[in-house]
């Protein structure tokens, strides 16, 4: 989806903004981004870009509550569908410092273990059941299934073969969450463009996946991106995060790790299948089929090293 100058000019209207200019910044499998110029300020104007989720809501009533603390400051919310057909918000135009290097450095991990440690700090009281396992096993197993087809036989029988594996580690500790009482503030998506780093201060922008949630799930992913193949360093984090190093606290992260691992190869094979397909906008990230392919590929040495983790 695409909108027009005319819109732009029309939402600013409607916030008391004089309209200068508007350009893309970026597209995400899940918004829009653009840079909007105002006499007032600079902007971003994010609109919900997919059919299936619908983030925007929340992602706006998470980052009101944070007020600028941990990623920009928010100041719109519309799901009214009048100017544009989906629901979307302004937010503050971070520009101040760089994205963090390919190859994390050892004050980035610091800086971000701290962040990590703040930012999980902000608690709810568990109000549901405790966190399944099985159930999360079954979600990326079903999504794969349904685009499976897009792969070759030999991918398949590689990946039927780890999931089996996977399958009896998580049922075999599908209650090791039981006793947790609360659940932190998780941001959920720590890649390198949604990170703004300088000085040894940081914000992450891209809080569609924000939610409350147990912590590792948070550490998981910010290992899977950047320490995958780094014991040594994954300490360092883990101290710095204020993550504890018991066998049992150990146990616990490395099956969310195995988690996290499953959630990124089913979004990976979905994403090729849309490629495939022909519903994926080729402006956006991750949107080569051979680039993708490869990714998943590697993918199944991190998920074997994963199920050979000495805690599991």
């Amino acid at each position: 989806m695409d909108i027009t100058e005319s819109q732009v000019v029309e939402i600013c209207k409607k916030y008391n903004y004089d309209f200068i200019s508007f350009e893309l910044l970026g597209i995400g499998a899940f918004n829009l981004n653009y840079l909007l110029k105002t006499k007032q300020d600079k902007f971003v104007l994010r609109i919900e870009n997919n059919d299936q989720f619908h983030f925007k809501k929340d992602e706006y009533e998470i980052l009101r509550s944070l007020n600028g603390k941990f990623g920009p400051k928010v100041y719109f919310f519309d799901d009214s569908k009048k100017i544009i057909p989906a629901d979307y918000l302004i937010e503050e135009f971070i520009d101040v410092g760089e994205h963090p290097p390919a190859v994390a450095s050892d004050e980035f991990i610091e800086t971000m273990g701290k962040w990590y440690r703040r930012l999980h700090l902000i608690k709810i009281k568990k109000q549901d059941s405790t966190y399944d396992l099985v159930k999360a096993f079954n979600f990326n197993y079903n999504k794969y299934s349904e685009n499976k087809e897009v792969l070759e036989k030999n991918d398949q029988e590689i990946i039927d073969k780890l999931l089996e594996k996977a399958l009896k580690i998580l049922k075999s500790n599908n209650n090791i969450f039981s006793r947790r009482k609360y659940l932190s503030l998780t941001q959920g998506d720590p890649t390198r463009s949604n990170i703004f780093y300088s000085n040894k201060t940081v914000k992450l922008i891209d809080w569609e996946f924000a939610m409350y949630h147990y912590r590792e799930y948070d550490l998981a992913f910010f290992v899977w991106s950047y320490l995958r193949r780094d014991e040594k360093r994954k300490l360092t984090f883990f101290k710095h995060a204020g993550y504890p190093t018991t066998d049992f606290s150990r146990k616990q992260f490395e099956l969310m790790y195995l988690i996290r691992c499953l959630d990124m190869l089913a979004w990976s094979i979905e994403r090729l299948s849309l490629i495939k397909s022909g519903k994926i906008d080729l402006r956006q990230t991750n949107s080569i089929f051979e680039e993708v392919l490869y990714g998943i590929r590697e993918d199944f040495q991190v998920i074997e090293n994963a199920l050979a983790n000495p805690f599991l």
